[in-house]
């Protein structure tokens, strides 16, 4: 599953990362328009994306994981 996401403060990186650290599946995310992946569970890469496009690779998710994920989508 592949999303596209934006994270705008460092409230919803936290709420990211620990939702994330929960899941028994590797997050993989990266800037949009950019090729290099890293782990959505390091809390250190993930607050060098806020305010940017994130393009979120995963394979299953939680219930309460893609409801996060729904809400910080970008339509």
């Amino acid at each position: 599953m592949k999303r596209l996401i934006q994270l705008k403060t460092i409230d919803d990186v936290k709420e990211f990362v620990n939702s994330a650290k929960e899941l028994d599946e590797t997050v993989l995310v990266s800037k949009e328009g950019f090729a290099n992946q890293f782990d959505g569970a390091s809390i250190l890469g993930m607050m060098s994306l806020i305010g940017e496009r994130i393009i979120v690779s995963c394979g299953k998710t939680s219930e309460c994981f893609s409801q996060l994920l729904d809400r910080k989508q970008i339509v």
